[in-house]
């Protein structure tokens, strides 16, 4: 997410937890975007989520793209432009991938695949080596207050699949989040950052009523991205990016204008 958000970035607000100093900036930038011609070698390529679900290895030589319908893993060869490999996965079972929403290629060959819910990691032969429900982890239950979990919507993992930051809250979409969890899935330890940064994400709930009452609803998305030091977020409903500083304890937050997102 970084390496597309940074550019992005076109006027700049800087202000701590605590106090709310702020300096403005101006950039100019351009986008440009270029279509490519792959070599599916016969196969039909799945295309439905848009590559909603897919990732690039670190050496960005190969992408991975997940076929949702038949729990099939594209490998597509990036410098040949052409499809290197179906892997055929298992949906169910103790190897099985269930319904990801994001997948992450590893550094040793293994994959880490997310449904926001289970975190699964696979190694090179795609065995099941690890297995996190957010929920039910004893290092985040204990971590977190009486009464709060982790949002299902807005959570992300970093692209080594070690660490995971999100939002925490109440289960009522009314109540403003409480602050953001940061993790480090390897060695099991966390720490919560109480803020009202993002209290606002709540004033762009759309709610659903039945009969007089709140069936379901949506509110605002937030995209987290985690590293060992720093944690960068942005929300769906404004033209900006935060930035976390795990050792300062400083929060900076960077806003833009956007011809595309405004």
């Amino acid at each position: 997410m970084n390496r597309y958000l940074a550019l992005l970035l076109a006027s700049f607000v800087f202000f701590s937890c605590d106090t709310s100093s702020e300096k403005v900036e101006q950039a100019s930038f351009s986008i440009a975007m270029d279509t490519v011609r792959v070599d599916s070698k016969g196969e039909i390529l799945f295309l439905n989520y848009f590559l909603g679900v897919s990732a690039m290895d670190p050496a960005q030589k190969y992408l991975y793209n997940m076929n949702m319908m038949k729990s099939i893993l594209e490998k597509i060869n990036l410098e040949t432009l052409s499809l290197d490999t179906l892997i055929q996965l298992e949906r169910e079972g103790p190897n099985g991938i269930g319904s990801p929403s994001k997948i992450i290629a590893l550094e040793n060959g293994g994959f880490v695949f997310s449904n926001n819910y289970t975190i699964r990691y696979m190694d090179p032969s795609m065995q099941v080596s690890k297995q996190i429900t957010l929920a039910r982890e004893e290092f985040i239950t204990e971590l977190l207050p009486s009464g709060k979990s982790i949002s299902i919507q807005s959570n992300g993992i970093s692209n080594d699949g070690r660490f995971l930051a999100g939002l925490y809250e109440t289960s009522e979409m009314s109540d403003t989040p409480e602050g953001i969890i940061w993790l480090d899935l390897e060695k099991e330890t966390g720490k919560l950052i109480p803020t009202q940064a993002l209290d606002f994400i709540r004033e762009n709930n759309l709610t659903l009523e039945l009969d007089g009452q709140i069936r379901g609803g949506f509110s605002t998305a937030v995209f987290f991205e985690a590293s060992k030091d720093k944690i960068l977020f942005s929300p769906t409903s404004k033209n900006m990016i935060m930035i976390y500083d795990l050792t300062a304890d400083s929060l900076i937050t960077k806003m833009y204008d956007s011809k595309l997102t405004s």
